[in-house]
């Protein structure tokens, strides 16, 4: 590795150890005056890791944070991260439960990162990679994580995602999406087919646990015809997990009751 390939790994590290050290979100700035780095190459720097995952950038207080991809991509050093974590746990309960993929995800700058996935165990399977980044409008993730904002964040959200799209990119129509909101809120899952990868959808809802003060959702997974025939089946199957896991977290609420 060249020099200034030890260089920039060196900073990575450097980066992770002074959020350890803070317990916080910090800006650019912040980190490049503490660690003496030039704020360009820092800026660079932390968008390249918030691109790969490993850091969640807030677009509303322009800071960043490790995201929670890294406790899970370490997980290895201790088995029970995964077989003993609540989150995934309940992941595991649903992924028996119907077989289907099952996917964990949270906000990310402009989009949500998936940062868990389970595959399907059935003969039909939709592959997702964890780490990667789907469109807040079209996931089913997405527009869970969306109906916990609130209306003029919502706007400002899609004003940026438009500004952002290329010539010939579709915009997001905000009176579309707030329907679509707006219903997912209503009955406490959302259902996204063909959004994402064309005969396949999702039902999804938010997880009454909070990552750094993000809320995360759960997703499962499938071809269009089982999610349009079991999407309120497999509300009932995330409400029951949520309650087997996560009883000591934030009491869940359902809109139906």
């Amino acid at each position: 590795m060249s020099e200034e390939g030890v260089k920039s790994a060196r900073r990575v590290f450097e980066v992770l150890e002074l959020f350890a050290k803070e317990r916080r979100e910090l800006t650019v700035i912040e980190v490049a005056e503490t660690l003496g780095f030039p704020q360009s190459s820092t800026s660079a720097l932390m968008r390249t890791m918030a691109a790969l995952g490993y850091l969640h950038y807030d677009t509303r207080q322009r800071s960043y944070q490790p995201s929670a991809r890294l406790p899970l991509i370490t997980s290895w050093i201790g088995q029970h991260l995964f077989r003993q974590g609540r989150i995934l746990r309940l992941m595991e309960d649903l992924s028996r439960a119907t077989g289907e993929t099952i996917i964990l995800g949270i906000e990310n700058g402009l989009n949500v990162r998936y940062i868990h996935v389970i595959e399907a165990t059935g003969p039909i399977r939709l592959h997702d990679i964890a780490g990667r980044l789907r469109p807040f409008a079209t996931s089913a993730v997405g527009l869970a994580l969306l109906s916990t904002f609130d209306d003029a964040t919502i706007g400002r959200l899609i004003r940026r995602i438009n500004s952002e799209k290329g010539r010939g990119e579709n915009l997001v129509k905000l009176p579309d999406l707030m329907a679509r909101v707006n219903e997912g809120r209503s009955r406490g899952y959302v259902v996204s087919n063909g959004g994402i990868v064309p005969g396949g959808g999702a039902v999804a809802m938010v997880l009454p646990d909070l990552v750094n003060d993000h809320p995360l959702a759960i997703a499962i997974a499938s071809i269009e015809a089982n999610v349009t025939q079991f999407q309120e089946h497999w509300f009932d199957l995330m409400k029951d997990a949520i309650k087997d896991n996560l009883t000591d977290a934030r009491p869940f609420t359902d809109p139906l009751d």
